[in-house]
């Protein structure tokens, strides 16, 4: 798998979070948590983004095995006045990311081949509990838009 290794700063998003166990990208779930909860309150969030580029980002808890992790449908904010109703926000730490690139309609096939294929048999290891997110510019609105998976490693020990 083609990728990049890129350090990326701590960055801070807005939006909405859901418990899961395992995401599935058709799942009506998923579905529901960018189409009607996000979509709900999107015109208060966006005009406080700060790259009008939209994250789905999971969280895990540190001791992962038999615990859901967190599912956050967001943007980037710099400062906001009042969090909506319902929304959270969440700091992202500083790290180093393998980048994968991919389109809106391979992103979940990109994300399982990336952790299940591509990571075990790297010279990286994910830096738990540090969440993995894919990157979706404003312009990736059709099933070809372009978008990346970015994947927090560290060397394995």
């Amino acid at each position: 798998m083609a990728f990049q290794i890129l350090e990326r700063d701590a960055f801070t998003v807005l939006g909405v979070e859901e418990e899961f166990a395992r995401i599935e990208r058709e799942d009506p779930g998923f579905v529901k948590i960018w189409l009607e909860r996000f979509e709900a309150k999107h015109e208060q969030v966006q005009p406080l983004s700060i790259d009008k580029a939209y994250y789905g980002i999971f969280f895990y808890p540190p001791e992962r095995v038999g615990r859901p992790g967190r599912y956050l449908a967001g943007m980037q904010v710099a400062q906001i006045p009042e969090t909506p109703a319902d929304w959270v926000v969440r700091e992202i730490p500083a790290a180093q990311y393998a980048v994968f690139a991919t389109t809106l309609a391979q992103i979940g096939d990109t994300t399982d081949q990336a952790l299940v294929r591509w990571l075990p048999e790297a010279a990286y290891e994910h830096d738990y509990p540090k969440p993995h997110f894919d990157f979706m510019p404003p312009e990736a609105t059709r099933a070809d838009s372009a978008v990346t998976v970015w994947i927090p490693i560290r060397h394995k020990t």
